[in-house]
């Protein structure tokens, strides 16, 4: 029902339609209520009209059925549908029009002359006390709320309601008998919304807490009047009363005129019921503020917060025995800053072993961390949650904190043998067109010389070997002692120096950078690749599954086709190291576990990730369905990105977890080699230099083995032959001949 006041609407025009409406004798009611300084209130049912009320009000109304009261009449603030004419009589005379909406009542409801002001459940004094406790609350703590007034029809006629009425503040009234009377009712303002039950029995909105939350205004301040205590414990304990943090219900007290106004404590675990003051008569005992903010300081509360490991957002500290000593990792730092700032103590759990988050069961209800929370046995989960649609149903998200990409793992080729670095800084097609100029430079010098000799020059090459032996010294810029007085064979030799000089530098410059940095073999970096590898696609869970299937890019469709869900990382990393599959998470978890579990000592790494990503995420914390915490947690975790404390915790987590696996191997060790580390990357950062290892200069050893060991062959072949000459006396010596 919905209140509109008309002064406009003068006796001369009310009374003449009513009275026409009367004689022409059409179906519908409408209630007169007249109103004197004396508290007497007279009833009066009258047939009216509805095209002549039509004419003389400027929104259209509609009437119900006369004697039904089971039809649902409600419509917007602009056109109400069930009305009444209360005219007052005082001594200005002045006459207003309020305009009813909301449970249809005909002649059964407001105008039923069975319940009467006889039937009030309260006395004249205790209606007066509440009537003035009502119009305080309204006017101190209700002042700029839009007002639903639902009441039985017990308090249909009384004096408390009249005033409610008469408030400036937008209302509806709805008269409620059952349950489904309350359904339906919620409205939407822009300002806040205020809700006042009045009940000799409060069962109707008890049966009402136990429908659809859908039904229910979680951000609504509410007032209950005629509640016992048990049934007001009853009303707090609810699972919408528990997600509500404004709700009072007020109890008739021990004196005359006396009310206790009680209101629900949130999160605490003493009694629920707390009693805010008591109203004697016109005031207040107490100072105190009604519908205070209850979530500002929690007062040490206890929160459970279900998680479980899963690095870097949540890591487990403990000790050589293997016992949880704490947790951490950048999940927890937030929860913990949480914690601090709204005053509240937090208690760790873990979902059943296996369900990790959790999934959506063939019934409709979920398991692991969302399950917890949805069933009320949690109030945080957090675990590197994605703020995703499939979840929006069971939980409520808070204000994401991070944001991340997927990415694929794979597994790093194994690096090239740093022997072959002196063969590197050329490729192949390089080193023969240098092959093919060393023996074009050696015939062009036997060519040039032979023709010096026939001109009579002595100095000049006179054998294919000698000739090739001269040019290949040149290519090591080795100086020649022999020059010859041949002009074209000095000029050939000439440009034949630069050409050496230029591909000597450029090999020695090259060499070096192949020398101190590792080379690896080309490997997947897209996703195209990826999909023409055959790979298998590993996960955790289905999730990633769904955003690989919803992608635009067709080769990540196709890779959801080959995607295959784990619950073990052990298992999955094995088909990774094997080259079998790529793991697919987000980029931060990824770098995190290729730090800590596939880097070595000297900073090589088995594992690397794709360059190719997609599908950005937020990261948030889950919360339970309408959870009163969502709006002060997103307040502090705005607060915590514009510093910047989710950057440090990371990074601060990556550094204790890196201590921590080292620590497993061997504490001391593991200190020595973490110092060692730092230092050596210290200097250098500070140096720039990079010193030459055994490793970096093994391919010079190599040639220098391979050169022992072709003279060893000479040698070997020669005394050979000495001793074959000694053997056999006709095998001639070329050089005796000669």
């Amino acid at each position: 029902m919905m209140v509109l006041t008309a002064p406009w609407m003068a006796p001369h025009i009310v009374l003449p339609l009513l009275m026409a409406a009367s004689w022409c004798g059409f179906h519908g009611v409408a209630e007169v209520r007249q109103e004197s300084p004396s508290p007497t209130i007279q009833h009066t049912l009258i047939n009216r009209s509805t095209d002549n009320i039509t004419k003389a009000l400027p929104t259209p109304m509609m009437s119900d059925h006369e004697g039904s009261h089971s039809q649902d009449n409600r419509r917007n603030y602009e056109t109400p549908t069930l009305f009444s004419r209360k005219m007052l009589s005082s001594s200005s005379s002045s006459q207003r029009i309020i305009g009813m909406r909301g449970q249809s009542t005909g002649t059964a409801g407001i105008g039923n002359s069975s319940i009467s002001q006889r039937d009030s459940p309260l006395n004249d004094s205790e209606e007066a006390s509440l009537t003035a406790l009502l119009t305080w609350v309204v006017r101190r703590e209700l002042r700029p709320c839009s007002l639903l007034l639902a009441h039985d029809p017990h308090y249909a006629h009384s004096h408390v309601l009249n005033s409610l009425i008469h408030l400036p503040n937008p209302k509806q009234v709805v008269v409620a008998r059952e349950a489904g009377d309350l359904a339906g009712v919620l409205w939407q303002a822009r300002q806040c919304r205020g809700y006042i039950f009045l009940f000799h029995s409060p069962q109707p909105l008890l049966a009402f807490t136990a429908l659809s939350d859908d039904l229910w205004d979680f951000q609504g301040r509410y007032v209950v009047v005629g509640a016992s205590r048990d049934q007001l414990y009853t009303l707090f304990t609810s699972g919408k009363a528990t997600n509500t943090e404004h709700l009072l219900g007020i109890i008739r007290g021990w004196r005359d005129g006396e009310w206790s106004v009680y209101s629900h404590a949130l999160y605490s675990g003493g009694s629920l019921l707390v009693r805010v003051s008591t109203w004697r008569h016109s005031a207040f005992t107490t100072t105190t503020q009604l519908f205070r903010d209850k979530l500002r300081d929690l007062r040490g509360a206890q929160l459970k917060v279900v998680t479980f490991e899963f690095e870097p957002s949540v890591l487990y500290y403990r000790d050589s025995s293997g016992a949880l000593q704490f947790p951490f990792g950048i999940d927890i730092e937030v929860v913990r800053a949480l914690s601090t700032v709204l005053n509240f103590t937090v208690v760790f759990e873990e979902p059943p072993s296996g369900e990790l988050w959790g999934v959506e069961t063939e019934n409709g209800t979920w398991n692991g961390m969302v399950g917890k929370l949805a069933r009320g046995e949690a109030d945080i989960g957090v675990a590197n949650l994605f703020l995703t649609m499939g979840r929006q149903g069971a939980v409520d998200y808070s204000a994401p904190y991070d944001a991340e990409v997927s990415c694929f793992l794979v597994r790093s080729d194994p690096p090239v043998a740093p022997w072959l670095s002196l063969a590197l800084p050329f490729q192949l097609a390089t080193w023969l067109s240098l092959l093919v100029g060393l023996l074009l430079a050696s015939f062009l010098l036997l060519c040039f010389s032979a023709a010096g000799t026939n001109s009579g020059d002595k100095s000049s090459i006179l054998s294919p070997t000698h000739a090739c032996l001269y040019s290949f010294g040149m290519h090591f810029r080795e100086p020649q002692d022999l020059l010859s007085r041949q002009s074209s064979v000095r000029l050939i030799i000439s440009f034949l120096w630069l050409y050496t000089i230029i591909i000597t530098i450029a090999y020695s410059s090259n060499l070096t950078a192949f020398l101190t940095v590792t080379r690896l073999h080309p490997g997947i970096d897209t996703v195209k690749a990826l999909y023409a590898s055959d790979m298998e696609v590993s996960g955790l869970g289905i999730f990633f599954k769904g955003a690989l299937a919803s992608a635009v890019d067709p080769y990540l469709q196709g890779l959801a086709e080959r995607f295959v869900s784990y619950q073990d990382l052990k298992v999955v990393w094995e088909g990774v190291k094997a080259g079998r599959a790529a793991y697919l998470h987000n980029r931060q978890f990824l770098e995190f576990v290729i730090t800590t579990q596939f880097t070595s000592a000297q900073g090589g790494s088995t594992m690397r990730i794709m360059k190719e990503c997609f599908a950005p995420y937020s990261i948030a914390m889950a919360l339970q369905r309408h959870s009163p915490l969502k709006a002060k947690f997103d307040r502090v975790i705005r607060w915590m990105l514009e510093s910047g404390l989710v950057r440090r915790w990371f990074l601060e987590s990556l550094r204790l977890s890196r201590k921590v696996k080292t620590k497993k191997t061997s504490e001391d060790e593991g200190n020595s080699n973490l110092s060692r580390s730092e230092g050596d990357g210290a200097n250098t950062r500070n140096s720039g230099f990079i010193p030459l290892s055994i490793s970096h200069m093994q391919g010079v050893f190599f040639i220098l083995g391979i050169g022992h060991l072709i003279s060893l062959l000479v040698l070997i072949s020669e005394r050979s032959y000495e001793g074959i000459k000694k053997q056999v006396p006709f095998v001639l010596d070329y050089d005796d001949e000669k």
